[in-house]
């Protein structure tokens, strides 16, 4: 009975042992990617010293050239300033120049697909655009 407990004993300090070791190495993982200042990114136009957070053009639509979509099948970005148009149930600012695709200045609007409607409508899921439609941001990505 004795020999039991010690064993039990024995491979309990092993796996404290073994994680405070693993610990310690992420620990010293963690301190080897050096210190950023709050900041994400600071190259070209990326970093606002908020962690996630870009800097986008800002550019009234119309006035930005569109990157690519960087997969077949990806949702467009946006290349507009968007900070100001709102998405509420009652209303959608979206909508006014997507809907049908109407020409802003020498470019036009990509139309909303018929693969986001439901009936007459914007299916329920589809209402809110920037859940997949990101503002594109300027400047090289930060990897």
């Amino acid at each position: 009975m004795e020999e039991t407990i010690s064993r039990f004993f024995d491979n309990k300090i092993i796996a404290i042992a073994a994680a405070m070791a693993l610990v310690a190495i992420m620990l010293a993982l963690l301190a080897s990617c050096g210190d950023s200042g709050g900041t994400v990114f600071s190259g070209k136009g990326l970093a606002t010293g908020e962690p996630g957070m870009n800097i986008y053009s800002g550019k009234e639509p119309g006035q930005a050239s569109k990157i690519e979509r960087p997969y077949p099948g990806a949702p467009p970005l946006v290349p507009h300033a968007v900070d100001k148009m709102n998405i509420t149930r009652e209303k959608n600012d979206c909508i006014g120049c997507h809907k049908d695709g109407i020409r802003v200045g020498q470019d036009v609007a990509t139309k909303i697909p018929e693969s986001h409607y439901e009936g007459t409508g914007l299916a329920g899921i589809r209402y809110n655009c920037r859940q997949c439609h990101v503002p594109q941001a300027e400047g090289e990505p930060p990897v």
